[in-house]
């Protein structure tokens, strides 16, 4: 005996043929909807290409269907039945077919199968269609077909952590990389930053909140603190040695306006010396100042600089020489001893200190001797000045005459 079925089972209309053997004499129970419970009114009636079942994968990247025993005549005959683990559901298990039930032998209940019963993640996309096998121990057969649209709705484990980030020298830093997610699909998780650019404005304690988003749209989100901090010091710009000349005055000055300094995030950064800028004659010769940069932050950020300072005194000393002098000479000598003479004090001055001197012989000659001094300050400049100290011969001779002399005519 052959009976023709046609039925909507809940999920698409089919036609199939079951053939039984000629003992049979009741009908054969066509397949119904329902959940697992039996309440067909729970069941989507078709699933079609316009509107196909909606598998989700799991965590792992897979689903499938399941085959379980259910009720469903008032005999409480068993047979198969198709259905979504809840896993691959939003709530519960989800029952897709029930079986058709065999009245040839109260144990010869149908089995049922597809055409494909697992899905992973290369399944994503358009509704494809699925057939559904219905078969009695007796090859007796019926199928029916379904479309089913594999769907990806896992969101991506995130995993972040708070951070750190130096700014660089242009006063910048940039989050990247940072944070790694799975996904069941995805094996390339796009992260992104609601703020991923920072500059001076940041400095301290950001809130930055960190997406990831797999190749379906399924979102991950996590807040992180981003602390930006500004370790970077100030750069200086000065000469690496200066030459100095002392003034009249015996003073000069470093030229600070050629000494700048620049940093990434404060406009103006403190410029500091280790001694005064203003030298005097105490430092002549080759010294060392230090400049140092301060930025603002807390800790200050500082640089340092240092600059080989010559201090020079070029400038000679003044000097004049006492009045010309005239002497006489000596008692009993044709000279006059130095001792005898006094030569004055000359008149010397220097912008820094100066000491003077004379080649003043021993003893003078009658007529005129030139003396000669010269002033020196401790750079060795030095200038010099003349006097002349005349000795005169002013004591006549003595003469004694012979002894009278008594002589005879001749």
């Amino acid at each position: 005996m052959k009976k023709q079925l046609l039925a909507s089972i809940g999920v698409i209309l089919f036609s199939a043929t079951i053939a039984f053997g000629q003992n049979c004499t009741n009908d054969v129970t066509a397949p119904t909807p329902g959940d697992a419970s039996g309440n067909a009114a729970s069941v989507q009636t078709t699933y079609t290409s316009q509107n196909p079942l909606q598998i989700h994968l799991g965590s792992a990247g897979t689903a499938g269907f399941g085959v379980g025993q259910g009720q469903y005549d008032a005999a409480n005959e068993t047979g198969a039945q198709l259905f979504l683990p809840a896993a691959n559901t939003s709530s519960g298990n989800k029952l897709i077919f029930t079986t058709a039930t065999d009245d040839c032998s109260t144990s010869n209940f149908p089995s049922i199968s597809a055409s494909k019963s697992s899905f992973d993640c290369s399944d994503i996309g358009s509704a494809f269609q699925i057939i559904i096998y219905y078969a009695d121990a007796s090859s007796n057969i019926v199928q029916a077909s379904m479309f089913v649209e594999v769907t990806e709705t896992v969101d991506p484990v995130l995993t972040v952590s708070d951070v750190t980030l130096s700014l660089d020298a242009n006063g910048a830093a940039t989050l990247s990389n940072h944070g790694s997610a799975t996904d069941n699909c995805d094996t390339d998780v796009d992260i992104t930053y609601s703020l991923s650019a920072f500059d001076c404005s940041h400095l301290g304690q950001n809130s930055v909140v960190v997406t990831a988003e797999d190749d379906a749209g399924n979102q991950s989100q996590e807040t992180i603190t981003v602390t930006i901090e500004d370790v970077t010091a100030p750069t200086i710009s000065a000469p690496s040695s200066a030459t100095l000349v002392l003034d009249n005055n015996g003073s000069a000055t470093l030229d600070v306006t050629t000494i700048t300094a620049t940093d990434n995030c404060e406009t103006s950064p403190t410029i500091t010396y280790s001694r005064s800028t203003t030298y005097a004659c105490s430092d002549v010769g080759t010294s060392q100042i230090t400049v140092t940069a301060t930025d603002g932050q807390n800790p200050a950020n500082t640089s340092t600089h240092v600059i080989d300072v010559t201090v020079e005194d070029n400038t000679d000393p003044t000097l004049t020489a006492p009045a010309d002098v005239t002497v006489n000479v000596d008692a009993g000598a044709c000279s006059a001893a130095a001792a005898n003479v006094t030569l004055g004090n000359p008149t010397a001055a220097d912008n820094c200190s100066v000491t003077t001197s004379n080649d003043a012989p021993s003893s003078y000659p009658v007529g005129t001797t030139t003396v000669t001094w010269t002033a020196v300050d401790p750079s060795g400049n030095d200038v010099t000045a003349t006097q002349t100290v005349t000795v005169v011969d002013n004591i006549d001779p003595t003469i004694t005459a012979p002894a009278a002399v008594t002589v005879n005519c001749d």
